[in-house]
């Protein structure tokens, strides 16, 4: 059986974590995580995490052993590759010229 990381805070990483998941305006992603690590440090298992804060112990474990590899940085940023997507942005391209005279469309032809 596997057996969850064991995790021990020092006072200002408590302190952080805390005020992460108090924050009004703390990104929802990272009150959770922040839950899931106070949680966690508290010597509870992942079933009871996942059930009081409505996720999965799959998200709490994964959570766990970031904050296990990586302690707060490991929780706070994200992964490359994931996170929000950028916007497109079109770059130069004949077809969508910005020119005044790529805009207007040809006269017809009167006999």
């Amino acid at each position: 059986m596997k057996r969850a990381s064991q995790i021990a805070l020092s006072e200002e990483e408590r302190s952080v974590l805390r005020r992460w998941s108090r924050g009004r305006s703390t990104p929802a992603r990272l009150v959770l995580r922040a839950r899931i690590v106070l949680a966690a440090a508290e010597g509870r298992m992942n079933r009871d995490i996942a059930e009081e804060l409505g996720t999965s112990k799959k998200t709490v474990s994964l959570w766990r052993r970031r904050f296990a590899a990586g302690c707060l940085a490991g929780i706070e940023k994200m992964r490359r590759g994931q996170g929000a997507r950028r916007a497109f942005r079109p770059g130069p391209c004949s077809a969508f010229s910005t020119r005044p005279h790529a805009r207007s469309l040809p006269r017809p032809r009167t006999a």
